[in-house]
């Protein structure tokens, strides 16, 4: 499920994929670069397209892919850290940081405690199955 960390001027991405018991690694970042923001996407492999050329469209209302529920996005904008789920709904993020995916809690535990985004995800490349190495880190 990867791991995504952000905090106000950066997000890093773990680069592995998985398929069941299967993981593989993806050749293009996880963190895109889209209307002068940070976004970047968790979930179905075939649902991240879809949500990427929906926010690069200027997230028009009325067509709003299908993304399943295990879906999650965060974009790192100059006017704030939001949180998307498969409703496709903006959630500001009133923390400093926040991360999305399976080693969301471990990245946020690291974080906390005084970790860069890179470096928490990092940590959870380590720890949680669903996250591997190399990490890409974009500014803002």
């Amino acid at each position: 499920m990867s791991t995504i960390a952000a905090n106000r001027s950066e997000m890093a991405a773990d680069s592995q994929s998985t398929a069941g018991a299967t993981k593989s690694y993806t050749p293009r970042s996880k963190v895109q670069r889209l209307n002068g923001h940070l976004v970047a996407a968790v979930g179905k492999t075939d649902a991240i397209p879809a949500f990427f050329e929906w926010y690069e469209k200027g997230r028009p209302e009325d067509s709003k892919p299908e993304l399943g529920e295990s879906f999650e996005a965060m974009a790192l904008t100059p006017e704030g850290l939001f949180q998307y789920y498969e409703r496709l709904e903006p959630v500001e993020i009133v923390e400093d940081f926040w991360a999305i995916g399976g080693g969301s809690d471990i990245a946020l535990g690291a974080m906390a405690a005084g970790a860069s985004p890179e470096r928490a995800v990092e940590i959870a490349c380590e720890l949680n199955i669903y996250t591997g190495p190399p990490v890409v880190v974009e500014r803002l």
